[in-house]
Order: structure tokens, then C-alpha cells, then sequence
């Protein structure tokens, strides 16, 4: 890791500009590292430097080759997440990239100061992040859109953005399951999973169907369970559900007419 590190501080542009370096995850004690781990790291910058597009290319100079890449830009930051490759071997690595400014809001949690100045906040007890805060009226009028307008296109026989829409709301049901994951294992960092499995009453086999009824069927059992979860957890929703199940009941029955 000394390696790394040193090569890191190299890099140019971030040469003589970084105040801190972090390493996060389980490569801080080795305990639960796998086949899959990456490397977590956080590179905090001293107050003087502004990030720019220069520094993303620096950083694909420094881990090059590299075979794939995601990279999230947001205020004071980046987030800079790459696979290499080096023979035969995959490398993994995930990095913040900070100004100085704005690095207290990711300095959280187990991590361990590897350079510099140590500036990091232990919270292990910090509670899961308030749903109401989440799951805002605007956030889950547009899930319920999306409900809406996949009926509407699967009615209209576009099977393609029908189940482009249905995966969506299919990860939105999957976030409030790993919501309550959260809740019950006090953790936001899921190194492992459980063996999770989706509610025994959403039939996944109705999306193999022909039929556009069925597709109809699995979007009404997803939005009961989607419904059903978001009022345990979301102390103002205000359920949606029946409406939906009118609009289904509704559609059905205009597309038995146009038969």
C-alpha cells in the first residue's frame, strides 16, 4: 500500500496538492477480503485546488489499462471508479476525489488516515438516513408516473419501454428492501450479502408471458408490495395503490374489447 500511495502523491496535477489520503472497506484489516474486493480510497485536497477535467486524466494515465470506468462528478468532487487490468489479473478500485471544502460529509465511518492530516469522524451508531427526507412527495410522485405510463405502454403493445419501465420500478422496490436491510443490520456498507430473496408473492414468470394481462398482473403485485413497504417505513406517504388497481382493472377491460 506504501507503493500505491507514494505513486498516488506523483500524479500529475494532484503532485504537492493533497492534504489526506484514506483507505475505507475491508481492505483496512484484511478480514473480508475476497476474489471481488476492491480498494476504497478517499484523496482529500488542500483548499488552494480546484478539481478540473485534468484530473480525470490524470487518473487514467496513472491506472491504465483500464477495461471500464465510472465516474460521478458532483459538487467539490468526483467519484472515480475503474477496473485494470494488469496480465491476467483484474484490479478494482474506488476513489473520492475532495476538495478540502466539502470532504466532511464523506470522512465518515471506519476509515483509516494512510497520509496527512487525519480529519475523518467515526459514526458507526449513525442512524440510516431519514426515508422522509428520501422518499419526498416529488420523489414518489414520479415512481407512481412510471407505474401509470408502464401500464399505458405494455396496453399499447411497446413491450420495450414497458419492461425498460418495469425494471425501474423494480430497483425502486429493491432500494426499500435494502432500506430495511439497513435498518436490520445497523449498517450501510454491504460488503456480503444474505442470500436475500424477493417476496414469494411477486411471480417473476408472468414477465415471460405473451399475454399482456400477466405483465399487467406482476406490475399490480410489484406496486402492492412497493405500497405495502413504503407506508412501514415512510411515516407520511400517502398510499397510491387503488388507483392503480381501478387504472389495471379499467385497461383490462378496453383491451378485452379490442379483441
Amino acid at each position: 500500500m506504501k507503493e500505491f500511495v507514494d505513486s498516488l502523491k506523483k500524479i500529475k496535477c494532484l503532485k504537492d496538492n493533497i492534504l489526506s489520503i484514506y483507505l475505507k472497506g475491508s481492505r483496512q484489516d484484511m478480514s473480508q477480503v475476497d476474489y471481488w474486493s476492491d480498494t476504497d480510497i478517499i484523496i482529500v485536497l488542500k483548499n488552494n485546488y480546484k478539481i478540473s477535467e485534468e484530473l480525470e486524466h490524470a487518473l487514467d494515465e496513472f491506472f491504465g489499462p483500464i477495461m471500464a470506468k465510472e465516474l460521478y462528478v458532483h459538487k467539490g468532487g468526483i467519484g472515480y471508479r475503474v477496473i485494470t487490468t494488469i496480465g491476467d489479473c483484474i484490479k478494482q478500485y474506488d476513489l473520492q476525489v475532495l476538495e478540502d471544502t466539502l470532504s466532511m460529509n464523506y470522512l465518515k465511518d471506519d476509515m483509516t488516515c494512510i497520509y496527512g492530516i487525519d480529519n475523518s469522524v467515526t459514526s458507526s451508531n449513525e442512524p440510516t438516513q431519514n426515508l422522509n427526507e428520501v422518499y419526498n412527495e416529488k420523489k414518489i410522485r414520479e415512481v407512481w408516473f412510471k407505474y401509470f405510463e408502464c401500464v399505458k405502454k405494455f396496453s399499447r403493445n411497446d413491450n420495450l419501454i414497458g419492461m425498460h419501465l418495469l425494471f425501474d420500478l423494480l430497483k425502486e422496490y429493491l432500494v426499500l428492501e435494502m432500506v430495511k436491510r439497513d435498518i436490520k443490520t445497523n449498517t450501510r456498507v454491504h460488503r456480503f450479502g444474505y442470500s436475500e430473496k424477493l417476496q414469494s408473492n411477486l411471480d417473476m414468470t408472468l414477465l415471460n408471458s405473451g399475454k399482456t394481462t400477466d405483465k399487467l398482473s406482476f406490475i399490480l403485485q410489484l406496486a402492492k408490495e412497493y405500497d405495502c413497504e413504503l407506508r412501514k417505513l415512510h411515516s407520511e406517504y400517502q398510499t397510491r395503490y387503488a388507483y392503480l388497481e381501478h387504472h389495471i382493472k379499467v385497461s383490462i377491460e378496453h383491451l378485452d374489447k379490442r379483441k
